[in-house]
């Protein structure tokens, strides 16, 4: 390769063709141009005798000036000008090109592209073979296919294919592909080209001194404030979203953007956050009326496109579906009179309510069960009922006459019992009112009416942690509304009735408004073990972006969706039927990113 200055040539031979230039020049001159022709026929021969055409004996200068250029120019592009080429590196051996093609690798995939396509033209440019090493897993039928050396042309083709995986890297099956290559075909010393995200990934060191025996490693890093985000798992807060979002480093302020879409591409919500100083997670909140929420599908970061900063939100975060028990047809014969009657009346508006028995009710889809005042449960039950919140789903029980005459163990705290509480429940001789709720509540900015009134309750006896597990108190300090979270779930207990007998708390509006803040906390309905496998509908790209899925891309166990394993068989993405899909979502599943300050050279 012939360079001059920061010009050089890959085929500098070529240039020889720029002495022809004089020789073409004299031709040129000494030419004529083609001599006209002019229609000759008989009935227009009088129209024709005159021409008003002439013709130069010569080429004018500009002509020919003009076609030397062209000539010259022609010349110039055939010996493959480069402006700064790359010097030529020592040895013969072929380059390894070792790519991090996982999520992360999307935020600046053009320019890391870019980059590839420069080290495979300087391979073709020197006449080496290349070694082309993907670190993101590839969906394979049987044994991945080993790795091998191809030409330029060959990594050129395989460079432009190459796409962002919507999955982590996995440096430790890079390093076994590459501690099966046969190396008895190179014979001399190579050059290593790691392009690397610039995070810590778990395998790098082993994978480092693994590329270091076929020869210098060159490790080509993002810059620091291109490397990717990470929008974790939204908290639901009544009509509060909430959640963090979580850099790789920790330096300097920065202001990002958030946006909430629908699911018909619709923007819904645009909002703005700040990561201070020396902080590498910020925390952003969306409030949005239920009728936007429901029709919220996806909320994603703006200028990242990576799978890690886009969370699919699926029928869970929308449909409530609340299930009534009803115990032996008592709302039948009395249903003015029965708790359920209120219960029904003040969650028709904002949700999904199914009456039923507890056993048909609990083959179905819910989100938040509904046990009103009934005595001690059977142990069957209480086995069913933990296994159903454990699972996600909220269990709401309300007291009454029989649940402090026989409590059970399905009870977030334990209920006082002795001389002066017949039974554990309370009179009061003067009506008691409610506490304002206190910022830790679920129920907290909820306006109380002055005429909402408690006379009974059912106490809780006193322990260390009863301050904790209290979202609601009357006016003396006793506990109204007590909380336990149990496995993924919550098991809440109104230590009052559902109906008037014990207040007329449940003929008030803020009987709806509490109702409603505890159904928005569930995650929504919870799977059973007995569901059909999840078809996938729509799958994330490494873009983050839906698209749909690949022949590969393979249907998951309903109760394993939670624990799926994401990768090339199971991408994020949605999975299950239109009308009940579940969204699998990529950011649960990585840890916090961090950033690889020292990289070897």
């Amino acid at each position: 390769m012939f360079s001059f200055g920061a010009l050089s040539f890959v085929s500098p031979w070529l240039l020889l063709a720029l002495i022809s230039l004089p020789a073409l020049w004299w031709l040129l001159r000494i030419t004529p141009p083609a001599p006209a022709e002019i229609a000759f026929p008989p009935i227009r021969l009088l129209m024709k005798i005159i021409s008003h055409e002439e013709s130069a004996a010569r080429s004018p200068l500009w002509l020919i000036l003009l076609r030397l250029s062209i000539i010259a120019a022609i010349i110039l592009g055939a010996a493959q000008p480069l402006w700064n080429a790359a010097a030529s590196l020592d040895g013969r051996g072929p380059f390894v090109i070792v790519v991090n093609d996982g999520w992360t690798s999307a935020v600046d995939w053009p320019a890391r592209q870019s980059r590839m396509s420069s080290l495979v033209e300087q391979a073709g440019r020197e006449k080496r073979l290349v070694l082309f090493v993907a670190t993101a897993p590839v969906e394979t039928q049987g044994k991945a296919k080993p790795l091998q050396l191809m030409s330029p042309s060959e990594a050129r083709k395989v460079a432009s294919s190459l796409r962002p995986k919507p999955w982590r890297v996995d440096l430790t099956k890079a390093f076994n592909r590459l501690n099966d290559f046969d190396r008895t075909s190179i014979k001399e010393s190579g050059h290593v080209f790691w392009l690397n995200n610039g995070l810590k990934t778990p395998g790098s060191d082993k994978l480092l001194s693994k590329l270091k025996e076929f020869g210098p490693v060159t490790v080509i890093s993002d810059e620091l404030t291109d490397r990717a985000m990470i929008l974790q798992q939204p908290l639901a807060k009544g009509n509060v979203l909430e959640f963090d979002v979580v850099r790789p480093h920790d330096r300097g302020s920065d202001v990002q953007w958030l946006r909430a879409v629908a699911k018909d591409g619709r923007l819904l919500a645009r909002e703005s956050f700040v990561f201070s100083p020396e902080k590498n997670t910020a925390t952003i909140s969306i409030k949005l009326p239920t009728e936007l929420r429901n029709k919220l599908s996806r909320l994603e970061l703006e200028r990242q496109n990576t799978a890690g900063s886009v969370f699919l939100l699926d029928e869970r975060w929308r449909r409530r579906p609340v299930g009534l028990i009803d115990r032996a047809g008592v709302v039948a014969r009395q249903p003015l009179l029965h708790e359920l009657y209120y219960l029904e009346r003040a969650l028709t508006p904002f949700t999904e309510v199914r009456k039923e028995s507890f056993e048909n009710l609990l083959r179905r889809e819910l989100a938040v069960l509904i046990l009103a005042d009934t005595g001690g449960l059977q142990a069957k039950e209480l086995e069913k009922f933990q296994a159903w919140i454990k699972r996600g789903g909220i269990l709401i029980r309300f007291s009454g006459p029989r649940l402090a005459a026989d409590p059970d163990k399905l009870l977030p705290v334990k209920l006082r019992v002795g001389d002066r509480v017949m039974g554990g429940a309370m009179s009061w001789s003067q009506p008691a009112t409610l506490k304002a709720f206190d910022d830790k509540s679920p129920f907290t900015g909820l306006q109380i009416p002055d005429d909402v009134f408690v006379q009974r309750q059912v106490l809780a006896q006193p322990a260390l942690d009863l301050d904790k597990k209290t979202w609601a108190r009357l006016s003396d300090g006793t506990p109204l509304v007590t909380a336990q979270r149990q496995g993924q779930g919550w098991l809440i207990l109104i230590h009052t009735t559902a109906n008037t007998s014990w207040s007329n708390l449940p003929l008030s509006g803020l009987f709806v408004s509490m109702l409603r803040r505890i159904v928005a906390l569930s995650q929504g309905t919870v799977a059973h073990k007995d569901g059909p496998p999840l078809s996938p509908l729509r799958v994330i790209d490494g873009f983050g972006k839906l698209q749909k899925p690949q022949p590969h891309v393979l249907p998951i166990i309903s109760t394993e969706f939670e624990q799926a394993k994401i990768g090339p068989k199971h991408p994020p993405g949605f999975y299950g039927a239109k009308s009940s899909r579940r969204a699998l979502n990529l950011s649960p599943t990585i840890e916090e990113p961090l950033a690889l300050e020292e990289l070897p050279r």
